[in-house]
Formats: C-alpha cells, sequence, structure tokens
C-alpha cells in the first residue's frame, strides 16, 4: 500500500513536472521562442539603444497658457530691442555639443552685414542664443525676431523657444522663419507667344518675425508674460545659416475697429475720391514669403486680366500653393490723389465647399481695422467681387498720394479655435480606441460582452464630452458659415453614435470599425478646414461712389472668347513645348514623361527657363502613357525617356537599345567624366543599372525605408529604441500582449507590378539577405545566390513573421498608425510627409529611426557595430541609340539629374501637390537642399550610407516574381518556407539560364 502511495506521489509529481514544462514552452512560445528562430544574431546589448521617454505633454499648449496667465495685462509704450551683440552663444544645445562643434572648427561669426553692425551670422548647426531682457513690469508682450536669410539658405529655418529656461507651452517647440521672395524678372513670353512663369530670387531684406502658430491652431502673435525686472529669452535655431540682429520686445497694440477708424477719417476732414481708380494684377507681385507661390492662368472665363483666346496668359495667382497659415503675398501700387477709397477683390474660393477662407489684410504693413484680421472669402464655383465691408457699409481706406504697399497674409481667422478644439477631439477619440483595442484588439468578438465601461472607468465620461463638444463645434461651424454643409453632417451623426455608444455599451464590439471610420473621417474634415485655397485676379482701390465691375463677363462676351478658342484650336500646337521655329540646323531631342501633367508641366517650365537659354538645345517634350518597349521596337520611341522602373534600363539593353552612358560620359567630358556624374548618387543608386561593363540609366528617384514609431505607444510600455532585429522582435510580444500590431512593407503586391519595379517590393527581404553576408546574384550574374544559406535563412525569417507573429500583409499605414493600433512599422521614408501633413493630432508623438540592423562586429573601442544595408526602389533616365544628337541628349541628362535642376523640380512638385508629394530624390546634393529638418536628415542619411543595389540580369523579372511566389505559398498556406523558396528558386534560375541562350550572352563575362 504504502509504495503504490509513493508511486502514486512521484506520478503526480512527474505529471507537475510536465505541466510547467508545457507552461513554460507556451509561455516561450509567445513570447521567445519564435523570436530565436526569426533573429538575426544573438541578443547583444547596444550602447546607443535608448528607452523612449516623452518629453511632450498636450496638455501643455498655448490655449492652457492663455488660461494660466489670464490675469496679466498687456503693458503700453513698451519697445525693447536687444541687439546681437548683448546675447551669449554657443554652437550647439549643451555645452557637450559646444565642445564637440568648437573641436570640428563650427562657431559662430560677428560681422557687419547689409547695414548693420556686430550681427551674429549663425551655422546651419544647432545654435543656442540668449538675450537677457528687462521687462518694465508683470505682463504679456510680442517677442520679435530680427533676421535677414542667407543668399546660401535654401528653405525655412526653425528655433525653439525658451523663457526663463523654460518652454512655457508646446508651441514654442518649433517656429518657423521664413525667406522672402521676389519674381526676378517680369512675366516673358516664349516663341508661340504663351507667357513664362518668372524665376524665383530670395531678397536679402532685414525682417522681423514674431512668435505665432503655423499650424492654424491660432491667429496672431503669441502673447509672452514676462516678469518685471531681468528675463532671459533663448532661441535654439536650426535648418539654414542666417544672420541675426537681435530680438525685440513690444507691446501688444489691439487693433482698432473701423467704427473708430472711420471716427478718425471724419474728424481729420478727409475727402472721398470721387472719380479715377487703381487697378492691381496680382500676377505681378512684389514680394512674397514662398518660391511656390507663382503666377498662373486661368483660360476658363473670357474675364480674367489679361486674357487670350489663342495664348497662355498669367492672370492669377494663388490656389493651392497659397493656402497654409502665414504665407503671404505683397503688391506695390502708386495712388495718384489722396483720400478715402473703398477696396474691390476679384477672387476665387472654389476648393472648400460650405466653408469659407481667410486673409489678414494689411496696408503698408499695417492691418487698418480690426475687420480686416481673417477677413473672410466665401464659396463660390465662379469668379466673384468682394467690395471689403460689413454688409451695411463699404470700408473706405484712406491713402496718400505715393506708393503704397498692400499685403495679404493666409489666416484661419474664425475656423482657428474649430481647427484646434477638432485636433484635440481626434487625439482623445484615437486615445479610447487604443485603450479599447489593448483589451479586445482591432477584430473584437461581437457575441462577447468585454464589460468596456467597467475595465475604462472614464470610458462613457468621455465619449459624453467629446459628443458635446462635437456638438458645440457644430453650431459653431453653422453660425460662422451660415449653412450647414457636409462636414457639419458628419459631426453631428458621429456625436449621435458616440451617445448612443454611451447608452448601449455593449454595441461597441460591433461598431468599433464604424466608430475609428468616423475618426479617420473627422480629422479629413479638418484638412478640408486647413485648406485656405484663394486664387485672385486684381484688386481694386475704387472712388467711393462707383460700382465694382462685374467679375463674370456678358453672355455675348463670353460667346465670342469661346468662338475664339474654338477656333485657335484647329492651329493651335497643343504640345508641351514650341517646337515651331525649329531649323535644320536646330539641335533637338525627344524627351517622353510618363507621370502625370503637373509633372510634365513643371519640367517643361525649368527647360523653356534653364535648359535651352543655357545650351540652345529645343526640347520636345511629350507626355506619353503607353509603353516605351512597344513604341521602340515600332521605330517611334523617343531620345531619352525618363522615370524608368529599376528592370526597365536592363532589359532595353540586352536588346541592344539603349546607349552605354559611362563611354559616353568619358567621350564628351574627359576620362574622368563618368565619375563626376556618378559621384552625384549612392553607388548603390547605380547598380541596377549596370550589365556587361556598362551603365544604362542615370537614377532620378531613390526610395528606401525606416522605421517608425509612436513614442507615446514606447512610452508608456517603457520600451526602448529598436536599433537590430534582435531588439525589434523582443518588443514585437509585448506590442501583441496588448493588443497592438507591427508593420513591414507589404510584400503581396501583384505579380505584374513586381515585374515592372522589382525588387521595389522585397526590401524587407534584402534587407535579411544583405545582413547576413548575402546577395541576390551569384558573382557571375548568370544564377540566384538563393541555394546559400543567407538567402534561405532570411527567406524562412521574414515568412516567420507572418505565420508565428501575424503581421499583417495588407493594410494601411497612415490610418493604423495615426490611431496608435500600430505604433511600430517599417515603411518608405516618404510617408513621414503624408503624416505630418495630415496627422497634426499627433503632432509630437512620433518620429522615425533608422532601419533596425544585425550586430556584425566591433568597433576599435569595443562598442557594436550594426549593418543595416537594405535594397531600394529606383527610377531612373535613359537614352536610346537611335538619338542622333547623343551630345545634346547627354547634356540634357547631365542637366536633369544635377542638383540644381532635381531640387528645384522636387521644390516645385511640393510647392503643387503638397508636402506630401515630396520627391524622393537621388542626388545627394538635391536631397539636402529639400526642407527636411537637420533631425530628420540624420536619420535618413545613416540609412542611405547603406542602401546597397541589386542587380538586374536578363530575366531578373522572374527573381521578384519567384520570392512573390513562394511567399504567397508559404506564408498563406503555410507550407515549408525551405522546400517553397528551393522550388521557386529553381523556375527563377531556368528563366535566367533561358534568357542569357535567347541573347546570346551565356558565354560572356556580364560581371566585368
Amino acid at each position: 500500500m504504502a509504495n503504490k502511495k509513493e508511486k502514486e506521489k512521484v506520478l503526480m509529481k512527474n505529471r507537475m513536472k510536465k505541466v510547467l514544462s508545457l507552461a513554460v514552452t507556451l509561455s516561450m512560445f509567445a513570447g521567445v521562442s519564435a523570436i530565436s528562430t526569426v533573429t538575426v544574431s544573438a541578443a547583444q546589448p547596444i550602447e546607443d539603444s535608448t528607452k523612449v521617454i516623452l518629453d511632450y505633454d498636450r496638455n501643455n499648449n498655448y490655449n492652457a497658457y492663455l488660461n494660466a496667465t489670464k490675469d496679466l495685462g498687456n503693458p503700453q509704450g513698451v519697445d525693447i530691442f536687444a541687439p546681437a551683440s548683448s546675447a551669449t552663444y554657443f554652437v550647439g544645445e549643451n555645452e557637450a555639443e559646444a565642445a564637440n562643434y568648437s573641436a570640428q572648427g563650427v562657431a559662430v561669426q560677428v560681422l557687419d552685414h547689409e547695414g548693420k553692425t556686430n550681427v551674429l551670422h549663425i551655422p546651419s548647426e544647432k545654435t543656442t542664443i540668449t538675450w537677457k531682457v528687462n521687462a518694465p513690469q508683470d505682463g504679456k508682450y510680442n517677442i520679435y525676431l530680427e533676421y535677414m536669410c542667407d543668399s546660401k539658405a535654401k528653405n525655412i529655418f526653425t528655433s525653439n523657444v525658451l523663457i526663463n529656461e523654460k518652454l512655457v507651452f508646446n508651441e514654442l517647440l518649433k517656429q518657423e522663419f521664413r525667406g522672402t521672395y521676389k519674381d526676378r524678372n517680369e512675366i516673358k513670353q516664349d516663341s508661340r507667344g504663351d507667357d513664362m512663369r518668372p524665376r524665383q530670387d530670395m531678397v536679402s531684406v532685414w525682417q522681423q518675425s514674431g512668435l505665432e502658430d503655423h499650424n492654424g491652431n491660432y491667429n496672431g502673435n503669441f502673447a509672452i508674460a514676462l516678469n518685471a525686472g531681468e528675463n532671459t529669452i533663448t532661441f535654439t535655431t536650426q535648418g539654414e545659416p542666417v544672420y541675426i540682429s537681435g530680438i525685440a520686445v513690444k507691446s501688444i497694440k489691439p487693433i482698432p475697429s473701423y467704427t473708430e477708424v472711420k471716427s478718425g477719417y471724419e474728424k481729420n476732414g478727409y475727402k472721398e475720391i470721387k472719380t479715377g481708380g487703381i487697378r492691381i494684377q496680382t500676377e505681378g507681385v512684389c514680394e512674397k514669403s514662398s518660391s511656390s507661390i507663382y503666377p498662373t492662368y486661368d483660360k476658363a472665363s473670357a474675364s480674367t486680366e489679361p486674357q487670350s483666346s489663342k495664348n497662355i496668359k498669367m492672370n492669377i495667382i494663388g490656389g493651392t500653393q497659397w493656402a497654409n497659415p502665414s504665407e503671404w503675398i505683397k503688391w506695390n501700387f502708386d495712388v495718384p490723389e489722396t483720400g478715402l477709397y473703398k477696396m474691390n477683390i476679384k477672387f476665387r474660393q472654389n476648393a472648400s465647399q460650405g466653408l469659407f477662407v481667410s486673409r489678414n489684410i494689411y496696408i503698408d504693413e499695417k492691418i487698418p481695422f480690426k475687420e480686416l484680421e481673417g477677413y473672410k472669402f466665401v464659396y463660390g464655383n465662379d469668379w466673384q467681387n468682394t467690395v471689403l465691408g460689413n454688409g451695411k457699409e463699404d470700408y473706405l481706406f484712406y491713402l496718400e498720394k505715393g506708393t503704397h504697399t498692400i499685403k495679404m497674409e493666409v489666416s484661419m481667422g474664425d475656423m482657428a479655435n474649430v481647427v484646434r478644439v477638432l485636433n484635440d477631439s481626434v487625439y482623445e477619440l484615437n486615445d479610447m480606441y487604443k485603450r479599447i483595442i489593448l483589451i479586445s484588439g482591432t477584430t473584437p468578438d461581437q457575441f462577447r460582452d468585454y464589460s468596456f465601461e467597467t475595465v475604462i472607468p472614464d470610458l462613457k465620461k468621455v465619449w459624453t464630452n467629446q459628443a458635446e463638444i462635437l456638438e458645440k463645434q457644430v453650431k459653431t461651424v453653422e453660425d460662422i458659415t451660415g449653412s450647414s454643409g457636409s462636414i457639419v453632417a458628419s459631426m453631428s451623426s458621429f456625436a449621435r453614435d458616440l451617445r448612443s455608444l454611451v447608452k448601449k455599451p455593449r454595441t461597441i464590439s460591433a461598431r468599433l470599425s464604424s466608430y475609428n471610420d468616423s475618426i479617420s473621417s473627422l480629422s479629413s474634415y479638418i484638412q478640408a478646414i486647413l485648406s485656405q485655397s484663394l486664387e485672385l485676379d486684381y484688386i481694386d482701390f475704387l472712388p467711393v461712389d462707383e460700382q465694382a465691375q462685374k467679375p463674370e463677363s456678358g453672355g455675348l462676351r463670353q460667346f465670342k472668347y469661346e468662338c475664339g478658342r474654338f477656333l485657335n484650336s484647329f492651329v493651335q500646337d497643343y504640345s508641351l513645348t514650341d517646337m515651331s521655329n525649329v531649323s535644320k540646323n536646330s539641335r533637338v531631342i525627344t524627351v517622353w514623361v510618363s507621370t502625370g501633367r503637373d509633372q510634365a508641366q513643371v519640367l517643361k517650365d525649368m527647360i523653356s527657363d534653364l535648359f535651352t537659354p543655357e545650351t540652345g538645345i529645343k526640347v520636345n517634350l511629350q507626355l506619353v502613357q503607353g509603353s516605351v518597349i512597344e513604341a521602340t521596337l515600332a521605330g517611334k520611341g523617343p531620345d531619352i525617356a525618363l522615370m524608368q522602373a529599376t528592370a526597365q534600363p536592363v532589359n532595353f539593353a540586352i536588346r541592344g537599345a539603349l546607349v552605354d552612358l559611362k563611354t559616353l560620359a568619358n567621350k564628351y567630358d574627359g576620362e574622368n567624366g563618368w565619375n563626376e556624374i556618378a559621384n552625384r548618387f549612392s553607388p548603390g543608386a547605380i547598380t541596377p543599372f549596370k550589365f556587361n561593363g556598362s551603365v544604362y540609366a542615370l537614377p532620378e528617384t531613390q526610395a528606401f525605408d525606416v522605421m517608425f514609431y509612436r513614442k507615446d505607444v514606447f512610452a508608456e510600455l517603457g520600451l526602448s529604441i529598436p536599433r537590430t532585429w534582435d531588439e525589434f522582435f523582443k518588443i514585437v510580444p509585448v506590442l501583441q500582449r496588448n493588443n497592438l500590431e507591427v508593420g513591414l512593407p507589404d510584400i503581396s503586391a501583384s505579380v505584374a507590378g513586381v515585374v515592372q519595379s522589382a525588387p521595389a517590393n522585397q526590401n524587407m527581404f534584402s534587407s535579411l539577405v544583405f545582413q547576413k553576408g548575402g546577395s541576390y546574384y551569384k558573382k557571375d550574374l548568370k544564377s540566384t545566390a538563393f541555394d546559400e544559406e543567407p538567402a534561405k535563412e532570411a527567406f524562412a525569417e521574414l515568412v516567420e513573421c507572418y505565420t508565428k507573429f501575424n503581421f499583417p500583409v495588407k493594410y494601411n499605414f497612415y490610418n493604423r498608425f495615426r490611431s496608435g493600433e500600430m505604433p511600430l512599422a517599417v515603411q518608405t521614408y516618404t510617408q513621414y510627409n503624408q503624416l505630418s501633413a495630415a496627422a497634426p493630432e499627433i503632432d509630437g508623438l512620433w518620429d522615425i529611426a533608422p532601419l533596425p540592423g544585425t550586430i556584425s562586429g566591433k568597433d576599435e573601442n569595443g562598442k557594436d557595430l550594426i549593418d543595416r544595408s537594405q535594397g531600394s526602389t529606383i527610377t531612373g533616365a535613359i537614352m536610346f541609340q537611335k538619338t542622333k544628337d547623343k551630345e545634346a541628349a547627354w547634356e540634357f541628362m547631365k542637366w536633369y539629374t544635377g542638383d540644381e535642376a532635381q531640387a528645384r523640380y522636387a521644390l516645385d512638385m511640393e510647392a503643387i501637390m503638397g508636402p506630401a508629394a515630396r520627391q524622393a530624390v537621388s542626388n545627394l546634393q538635391a536631397f539636402e537642399d529639400l526642407p527636411w529638418t537637420k533631425d530628420q536628415k540624420k536619420v535618413l542619411r545613416t540609412c542611405w550610407q547603406e542602401v546597397r543595389g541589386i542587380e538586374e540580369v536578363p530575366g531578373s523579372y522572374y527573381t521578384a516574381r519567384g520570392i512573390q511566389n513562394a511567399f504567397r505559398i508559404a506564408a498563406y498556406d503555410y507550407k515549408n518556407p525551405y522546400e517553397q523558396f528551393a522550388l521557386k528558386n529553381k523556375d527563377i534560375n531556368e528563366e535566367i539560364k533561358r534568357k542569357y541562350q535567347e541573347f546570346g550572352l551565356e558565354n560572356v563575362d556580364v560581371a566585368k
């Protein structure tokens, strides 16, 4: 009996061991075991691994600051100027940085410049400047920086501002200071009589800019509280070199009302002008805040001035190029007679349906009266006239004889508070969504009661509060717009949904997706409100009794105009470039561009402004949508084709269709010609265009991956920024246990897309291959290296991301990252601009970091070396063998891929289509000229330095297809990844071998 009991004891102990062992195994499977098969090296501590500590408090905003300082007055009569010579300064943000910069010889210069003495010339590196200012009494003041942009500056510069060594509110974290621009010349005509857009120059002028909000949340300059006596004001500048002469502290001067100004007119006995008037054609700009604001044309209406039924006339200005808060345009005008005038503006505002846009209007740099601060321009499909007034009377303006200026500045006006409140609402609603999915995941069980209202005690309170806020904003928008548009209706619907969710919390699971969609819609509405697009035709200062001209032409005039356009259409040349004056001796090349009309128009203007005047070579630029391959085979192709996908140049070259650009460069530019061209790009950008000792394309764009992360989520979970894949995959279980997702680049693109852009969709695979010491092809470039261990391991690890870690294959990165449900993702770096422009509610809560890498060894100090190698997506420009004037074509390719042309093209496209359209230029210097911040450039340079090119070989289109097919079977059907990869690799090599044989290259040393 005793023995039996003893045996049962041992048996029970063994069972317990098995249970514990199974529990440990399951735990490891959930958090560690899966990682061991995915990580690329043993986990080791990385010295520069950084735990994310969120130092950004959303509640520390200007609105809270105003409430905290509401009892302080606005002392009048104060105008203090603290010169640069009285400031202390050093390059860097702290003493350690200052010592490092000093060792490098980077310093602030003190010099005389443009009429001012002892000014500071600040380098583009971070520079800290501190002034001591004595305020006469406690109160709120405006602070201005007096500066002049360096002639070498390309973009705005930014500065953090501390008051008495404190960041008193978040909006002072990134103050923007713009340059001043003007047209280099008057509008000129090309040989067809069409107006050409004038080129832009930065103006060397001293200017005072106040501290203000550039995101549209607040109007006017910030009111900064200073103590009586000594205060310190610290600027930490970065971005561009700049001259600084000092800061000014001034009283906040209230702007008088029109009633007060009108009373002054009567008191001074100003006379009303009865005859004669002034018309300002708005395309004739004096100065502006951005080089992207330029004149354009409207051919739809006969009434726009000037107008022609045949030629393009630059007759309007504005639109989307003049839509961001604080952007301004200034015009000069001459007044023939002193007296009172009324003002009329001909405008078109057809972008913000149901809303209005606002402008601050200045006369001689001052807003004449309060009513011109945020003056409204209402929506309408056609051109409108507005005689400035309040509906009861027209405003009158006193102008003395002589030259004056009028400036119009983008302002959010009455909508600023709406934007700020809705941004806060989007953040709060997103935060609640994130808290819900931490409990249920993004696809909760609709039949399960998660008791959200119990687990999240403040859920009902938050939603009730947000419903009240949305309802209040609905009423506000209705009151200030006088209408109930789609935005108002959607906000009302969302408010009702929130109240319904509060009453029926058990329906949250079933309605969670709809809730998230409503947040996305609300965020889109904010962007619609922020779009302050306005077009102007002319501005009139009219005699008091004169009626404004009708904004649209009469029916007969419009009919005649349309008839003229119709008749001219039979003889008008609709090609992008004018080829009418081409003679037998003219040097002409034909260039195809297959992007969009906006891109083609920008390139056409650049050719007209820069290339043809400088070289005398005419360019027949053609916008085409057909395939270059078919056209070339038919003998109808161009001399040069732009924006060709990565695989195309070698594909053309093996058919003998392309010119070897390396040989061409050395022929026309000397024996070192090619090296000078190649130095414009990273080495990896040239690799896909090399074959058989020749180079067949010049890179245009190059996009690569970075890591996006949500700082707030990382700080909340106590996570560090991963520097290696080991660290990356160790934090994945932490995020997933909290029902959060991790994203990798989409590898499920259609086969057709992969063929054209190979290996664009395999960047993650290429990263793992390269970091393991592998490659795509063997040294002879006649078969893949996928039968070697680095590639096999890389593919298996990639598949495990989706089979073991359950990463989403397809997803909307913008929506999921913005909502917080995907706080970590590897994406193309160009996604940065979309998030910056379209997700203001998470501003300051996210950032980018270099792509994770693999530890490859130690440096001389024993610090881990991290290999961050990755592939990239590249497009290129090619030249065809049939080109007759190869020297002229080469001149164009050199110019087009050069520093100046690439930077201007990218900046012009961004001006037209917004920051989200910023080009991923391949030219290294052009990248430096784009408006990335210094910190962003540092991250991007770190990645770019380790981007490797992937060779293109005959049949390489099948490489991308084979990887794609193997991935689908292994990831979707859970087949053995090693077996599937080996099977598809066999198919890839057979296709490559077949192509080598087809083109007679099997015995050629193509890898030379």
